[in-house]
């Protein structure tokens, strides 16, 4: 199994509504798993869809089957910039009697604020890859905005595989964990669309990994899973 250290480094403001604090969109220096599967073209989504519902099993699942699993994402360095945006609320489709009792009838400019991540901040991600053919392409858009990013990765090998208790410093999907290993502790990140863990303190089969910028412990087998699933 091939195990890819990924460097993922920004060249335009990369947006996503990880909070929503009154008018102001906040983006967490951390990027989604899922996120990064469409990103990398591991998975596509249609172009139209009728209902915007999404579609992460019917999505994901095939990497899988494929040997393909991906991490989030976290910063090596980061910083952020904010946006003021402006926009017009609609109301010429209203009725005119429905205006008429309405005190806010008008075309009332409103306005927002987001929370970007700037060029240059720099994140990390790995890929397990069981079939030894996967490449990553050099450049990806990822982001509401579509943000131009460049992508750059290592091999790493793997040190040895072990059962016990451990510590995973790099951000991990929860789903994609506890059925192969027990959660002790952990550092709880709120993001949509599945919630993140830090710095877990974890038990069960794990897999030390020698990547050119240090050592890390994964869980062994990880692979996508969702609410419902279960494993035997």
């Amino acid at each position: 199994m091939r195990i890819l250290e990924c460097e993922l480094e920004f060249h335009d403001f990369v947006y996503f509504a990880t909070r929503e604090i009154g008018r102001l969109y906040e983006t967490e220096a951390l990027i989604h798993n899922y996120a990064l599967c469409y990103a990398l073209g591991l998975v596509v989504s249609p172009y139209f869809v009728r209902q915007q519902i999404p579609q992460y099993r019917e999505d994901l699942s095939d990497l899988n089957q494929r040997g393909i699993y991906v991490t989030p994402a976290v910063s090596i360095r980061h910083s952020f910039s904010l946006h003021t945006w402006k926009y017009a609320i609609n109301r010429y489709h209203v009725d005119m009697e429905k205006l008429k009792r309405d005190l806010w009838g008008r075309n009332v400019p409103g306005f927002g604020r987001a929370k970007e991540l700037a060029p240059e901040s720099l994140f990390r991600f790995f890929i397990f890859d069981r079939t030894d053919r996967y490449k990553p392409p050099p450049w990806i858009r990822i982001g509401k905005w579509l943000a131009k990013a460049r992508l750059d990765w290592h091999e790493c090998r793997i040190k040895s595989e072990r059962s016990g208790s451990y510590l995973a410093v790099h951000p991990l999907n929860p789903l994609d964990v506890l059925p192969m290993s027990r959660l002790r502790l952990c550092d709880y990140i709120n993001m949509p669309p599945v919630s993140l863990i830090n710095n877990a303190h974890l038990e069960g089969s794990y897999l030390i990994v020698e990547c050119p910028r240090g050592s890390f412990c994964f869980p062994a087998g990880m692979q996508f899973n969702f609410t419902g699933d279960r494993q035997s």
